[in-house]
């Protein structure tokens, strides 16, 4: 069947054309042998929202070839999407009803499959009047910041999203990943990124300054230390490839939606890149990576022989253990003295621990790229250009926009920047900024109310003359601006090198709602302008250094608190060196989290918990024992206000809760924690409320409800607020009763 025709047919009927292959044979379950494995399916750049005008597919086809997979893979251990769920920049309103549509239809897959998110820098870097790394993080019911790690069968992986710019790994999310690692170097690790690295693709020299990672060199130097890394699988590119490089394989993940990337005609292959993703499968010996054409259904090296590299394995020990519960950690690679956030509790654990580490900051600065080291200019189109110094914004009020055909500002000096003289010197400026425009209005740098700040700017200048005033202004995560504040003087520059200092103490602020006045208010954000005037003559930047008054080098005396429970150390804590508590399991599934630290007034801290039995995405979760109770959902602009439960591979229910719709909060009362029979609370409704269950055959009957339905193995149950439901097993889900 040709490629267009079956996505042809796949947009008139999904559910019917799905019965169709099968009577075919064409859409048989894959296998690959008996041997115990993990099984994963990686989906890519839905892109939903894109317009068609710009290469996009209709969003009928992305969700065709959905379900085409999910049908070709039925036994999945787990789902993973890396990155532009949806087109970012298409205003608040578009943006949500995008989001719906990707959480109905992709974040949900059949079976027993988890499913996680790596965010893309679409949907992360593009503020719509909200904080788009939180936005991210309740998308995919992440705990804390966008970046996170887990465990399945014994394999571990990372998520590592682009914070501030599609092709720059943060230094707050490198921080937390060197722990993370550091952790867990005796795993078989796979590393889930939206970037590819340098060298790997031959996309390099197509946009160059948007899809390459600009500080691959410090990735790779760091896992030259770690050779149980086994992969690093990426989007952005819409290509499948894979390359062996750096010593692991580095794998494009295809696309399930956006523009076809024909014209950089990196293959060869006639047609370009088909809907479809990545399937892999873990062995005790291997890790196998195969390319899969949902529009072909064939893996692509059976669709062509140009296509042979789309299939390859790594033969090499891994540490796969079918019978191994999940494990997840979150933290934050950068937390402050003082500072306030909320964590998130989406999985319970029966039998399992938790963990609390401490380690030391890698440095005192709030701030990166302080040398001005790190820099990429992007050029793919003669019309539009883009010059990013990562961490920073160099231009004036005006300018630059988000693409400029000339430079006429400042330019990069490989390290530090140079400003350009201005025309009119008597009335035109130019202005640092940190971190860049918009992230103060919404993302970082974190404010802390009442701390004092020293901030540090080296410069250096021929003839001299030119001066210089410093502003700070605080916004709330809502990008709302709370407090400005402007230096009085302006300071002439002497010829040759100065180093420009301020102090900024901040008020209180306790006349705004923010987490440090409740709980439920937003975070605070920091951010800082240097302003030259008089440029009659260049000036050159060296340096900017951001921090507390008086910081030192080591993190002191770090003390975390996470919901009613502190984990405090007298210690003091070189980089990365660090110390463990072991903790109690979180009394709630919304945690306030608050930290002290002395020293460098920064830390890292890293949260694991192991031997996970559930998953629950879309609403926090607390863990009470014989039952789990679900609370207010996170991205409640979804209108179907679904919760979806996925039990962890060591869990062998026959019978549980597979999803909750219209329903706040519920106790479900699973069967792998004791109770005789599954039974659901229902606590708090939207509107219709209805439980869905999976199970082996039809049950007995269902108690507290005149109303059901089976089949296809799933028990279709309306219910309403206040009543409550037991599920009467069957007879083979009754385990020999």
């Amino acid at each position: 069947m040709k490629r267009m025709t079956f996505v042809f047919l796949m947009i008139l009927s999904s559910a019917g054309f799905a019965a169709e292959l099968t009577d075919a044979g064409a859409a048989v379950p894959y296998q690959s042998g008996d041997e115990p494995m993990l099984r994963g399916l990686i989906i890519s750049d839905a892109h939903i929202g894109m317009p068609l005008s710009n290469g996009n597919v209709p969003f009928e086809a992305k969700q065709a070839a959905m379900e085409h997979m999910r049908a070709r893979f039925p036994d999945l251990d787990m789902v993973l999407d890396t990155g532009d769920a949806y087109h970012g920049s298409l205003g608040c309103e578009l943006t949500r009803e995008a989001q719906k549509k990707w959480f109905d239809v992709f974040s949900d897959p059949n079976g027993r499959a988890s499913f996680f998110y790596i965010p893309g820098n679409h949907e992360i870097v593009a503020g719509e009047g909200f904080d788009p790394e939180a936005d991210c993080a309740d998308m995919g019911s992440m705990a804390a910041r966008p970046y996170y790690s887990f465990d399945i069968k014994g394999i571990h992986f990372v998520c590592l999203p682009q914070l501030e710019h599609p092709c720059y790994t943060s230094k707050e999310t490198m921080d937390w990943f060197r722990v993370d690692l550091d952790l867990n170097r005796g795993k078989t690790t796979v590393i889930l990124c939206h970037n590819n690295l340098e060298g790997t693709t031959a996309l390099d020299e197509y946009m160059r300054g948007y899809r390459t990672m600009t500080n691959t060199r410090q990735i790779v130097d760091l896992l030259k230390n770690y050779p149980n890394v086994v992969a690093w699988m990426h989007g952005h590119n819409h290509d499948y490839a894979v390359v062996e490089k750096y010593g692991f394989l580095n794998v494009s993940n295809g696309r399930i939606g956006g523009f076809n990337p024909t014209r950089a005609n990196v293959h060869g292959v006639e047609g370009g890149e088909p809907l479809g993703g990545i399937y892999f499968e873990v062995t005790t010996n291997e890790f196998r990576v195969k390319c899969y054409s949902a529009d072909d259904q064939l893996f692509l090296a059976e669709v062509s022989p140009n296509r042979a590299y789309a299939s390859r394995t790594v033969y090499k020990k891994t540490s796969l253990n079918p019978d191994a519960l999940m494990e997840y950690a979150f933290g934050h690679g950068g937390f402050t003295e003082g500072q306030r956030s909320v964590a998130f509790n989406h999985y319970t654990s029966a039998e399992g621990g938790y963990s609390m580490i401490l380690a030391g900051a890698s440095d005192p600065y709030i701030n990166e790229n302080n040398d001005f080291s790190l820099y990429v200019h992007r050029a793919d189109n003669p019309k539009f250009k883009q010059w990013a110094l990562f961490g920073y914004e160099v231009g004036t009020d005006s300018w630059p926009r988000y693409f400029e055909e000339e430079n006429n500002c400042w330019r990069w000096l490989n390290p530090g920047v140079e400003l350009l003289a201005c025309s009119n010197p008597v009335t035109e400026t130019t202005s640092l900024f940190i971190p860049g425009r918009p992230h103060e209005q919404f993302s970082y740098y974190r404010a802390v109310p009442g701390k004092s700040y020293d901030v540090s700017v080296r410069v250096a200048s021929t003839q001299g003359g030119q001066a210089a005033q410093f502003f700070y202004r605080v916004f709330d995560q809502n990008g709302k601006k709370l407090w400005e504040y402007q230096e009085p003087d302006l300071r002439e520059l002497p010829p040759g090198e100065s180093l420009l200092r301020s102090k900024v103490v901040l008020p209180a602020l306790d006349q705004f709602v923010s987490v440090y006045t409740t709980e439920a208010g937003p975070e605070l954000q920091l951010g800082i302008e240097l302003r030259f005037s008089n440029l009659s003559s260049p000036l050159v930047l060296k340096r900017a250094d951001v921090s507390f008054s008086d910081a030192e080098e080591i993190t002191r005396n770090p003390s975390l608190t996470l919901g009613s429970q502190v984990f405090h150390s007298d210690a003091a804590l070189a980089p990365f060196e660090r110390v463990e508590f072991s903790m109690k399991p979180p009394e709630a599934g919304r945690l306030a989290v608050a930290a002290r630290c002395a020293g460098s007034g920064r830390m890292i801290w890293y949260c694991r918990q192991t031997g996970i039995d559930w998953q629950v995405r879309n609403a926090p979760v607390t863990d009470h024992g014989t039952y789990l109770q679900t609370e207010s959902l996170r991205n409640a602009w979804n209108e179907t206000v679904r919760v979806v439960i996925s039990p962890s591979a060591g869990v062998k229910d026959s019978a549980y809760v597979r999803a909750l719709k219209n329903i706040q909060s519920a106790r479900i009362y699973p069967l792998n924690r004791g109770n005789e029979r599954l039974k659901v609370d229902v606590l708090k409704c939207s509107g219709s409320g209805e439980i869905e269950v999976y199970c082996t055959e039809r049950p007995d009957r269902i108690e507290g409800t005149e109303t059901w339905n089976f089949s296809n193995g799933v028990i279709s149950i309306p219910v309403a607020e206040g009543s409550s439901v037991q599920i009467i097993a069957g007879s083979k889900n009754r385990d020999g009763d």
